[in-house]
């Protein structure tokens, strides 16, 4: 089993500009995550994935719904239902050792120790990624995932 490095944070998902922000985000599992209202209209922030359906109703500029607790790993689909276009996307992983690609889709993972592992990518288009890594200690390795 691996640390849990990355508990017990509280991370907050902004509606600003009638958008999510940031409006793609990966946590781990027991993270808590915030969503004040920054726009000075209504919002009204849920969410029908399977590992975390919720409903926070309609709040106002500088209302703040209660935290919600992502214990459970999986996809999360965030929608504003008075603002169709607002999206956003939370990955929830059991994993510590995750991170976001930069525009050209490359990244950059430190700490983890030597050993076979499964690397895994979500796509934008919500297709899964995966390839068999060997990190051996010391080294750094560079992985190309199929598209």
């Amino acid at each position: 089993m691996y640390p849990k490095l990355r508990t017990g944070k509280t991370l907050t998902i902004s509606q600003r500009g009638y958008q999510f922000r940031p409006a793609v985000l990966a946590v781990q599992t027991g993270t808590s995550v915030l969503f004040p209202n920054q726009d000075d209209e209504f919002h009204h922030v849920f969410s029908y994935s399977k590992p975390h359906p919720f409903d926070l109703g309609r709040f106002l500029q500088g209302e703040t719904p209660g935290a919600r607790v992502l214990a459970k790993p999986g996809l999360l689909k965030i929608y504003c239902e008075i603002h169709k276009h607002m999206r956003c996307r939370v990955l929830v992983l059991d994993s510590p050792w995750f991170t976001l690609t930069d525009s050209k889709g490359r990244f950059k993972l430190t700490g983890i120790p030597p050993g076979e592992y499964e690397i895994k990518a979500l796509l934008p288009s919500e297709k899964e990624v995966k390839s068999k890594i060997t990190i051996l200690d010391g080294k750094t390795v560079t992985v190309q995932l199929p598209r």
